[in-house]
């Protein structure tokens, strides 16, 4: 559970400390907007993460009910030493009833697991036969197209780190009159990121736990401006 009370409190104290806002209500307003941006990228990040082609979720079904198979196969081969571990394991009505031994009419409770694995197995089939290639995924369904989007190669994107630099910069450039970019001390060492906006920025990801680049995240956004 997240303590957003003082995520907030602590988010405000940095704006305060990057830029010229020094109203407490109004930073605190303004580290609303950057968490915000923070939950809505990681909101993002997890329906991309499981938005996966559906034939890729049959076999993935597929490969579950393989699984379950192949333990009922294994579990109907367990001997008397595996029973008596198994039941040790358990806190149930049956193990307490069959501790130590079995009459030859019972069922081992190896069996007993197996079996009941049986309608998991059963049920997971059943779903991966309602699949079909053109279902829509939740992306496709919220986008309002009738087709799923291809899915990007490459790295995966960072949603938050960007949704949190656009936020960022929005509140540097009101709250300072600077613009939101880059600048580097030629004096010291020209690849070396820096300036105002970059060090308001890294302390913000610092804080909130996002491993990424500050430096990459400002040239994104310089990036989707010059696209406008």
């Amino acid at each position: 559970m997240y303590n957003w009370d003082y995520i907030e409190e602590h988010i405000s104290e940095i704006i305060v400390k990057h830029t010229t806002i020094s109203d407490p209500e109004f930073a605190m307003a303004k580290a609303n907007s950057i968490v915000d941006a923070w939950l809505d990228g990681k909101s993002f990040e997890e329906i991309m993460a499981n938005d996966k082609p559906p034939n890729e979720d049959a076999d993935k079904l597929m490969e579950a009910s393989a699984h379950l198979d192949l333990a009922i196969k294994s579990l109907m081969k367990i001997g008397h030493i595996g029973n008596r571990a198994l039941l040790s394991q358990s806190n149930d009505d049956i193990s307490q009833k069959r501790t130590y031994g079995y009459t030859q009419t019972e069922a081992s409770y190896s069996e007993i697991l197996a079996k009941s694995l049986l309608p998991l197995s059963d049920h997971i089939k059943s779903a991966c036969s309602l699949i079909k290639h053109d279902d829509l995924g939740l992306v496709a369904i919220l986008s309002n197209t009738k087709k799923n989007p291809p899915r990007k190669k490459g790295r995966k994107q960072n949603f938050r780190a960007l949704n949190v630099t656009r936020a960022c910069a929005v509140i540097f450039e009101a709250g300072t009159g600077l613009k939101a970019k880059i600048t580097r001390n030629t004096y010291v060492d020209s690849s070396t990121a820096g300036g105002a906006f970059h060090a308001f920025l890294s302390e913000v990801f610092k804080f909130l736990g996002i491993k990424a680049s500050a430096e990459h995240f400002i040239k994104e956004l310089r990036s989707e401006e010059m696209r406008k």
